[in-house]
């Protein structure tokens, strides 16, 4: 099983929260990526619609400069391990992808011999 995992305090409560994504041994089961908000040392998966990543890493920013930190998902999506980047912005709570990587970007980088 491959794990990653940051910690990041979305909701700005002063509790951090934490991120963690997964590739799982048991192939039925795939990859996972979760959020789970922390109320005062109590943990709840919140549903974020992130996109299931494994074999990867996780990472918390405020790309857009508006005081909240938003998501960086890197790693392989099923079906197919495709690999991808994904960038999710955070409105008060609420994540978008913002779709800043494309699908083609990773493609091209494997024609040229980049991903093994």
């Amino acid at each position: 099983m491959a794990i990653d995992a940051a910690w990041g305090d979305y909701d700005s409560d002063g509790d951090l929260d934490i991120l963690v994504t997964a590739k799982l041994i048991i192939a039925i089961f795939g990859n996972m990526s979760r959020l789970y908000r922390n109320d005062s040392g109590t943990f709840t998966r919140i549903d974020a619609n992130l996109a299931d990543i494994g074999s990867g890493s996780v990472a918390w920013g405020d790309y857009d400069n508006d005081g909240d930190l938003d998501i960086l998902l890197t790693g392989q999506q099923n079906p197919g391990l495709r690999v991808v980047a994904k960038v999710y912005r955070n409105d008060s709570g609420t994540f978008t992808d913002i779709g800043a990587f494309p699908d083609w970007c990773f493609k091209r980088f494997r024609r040229l011999g980049g991903l093994r």
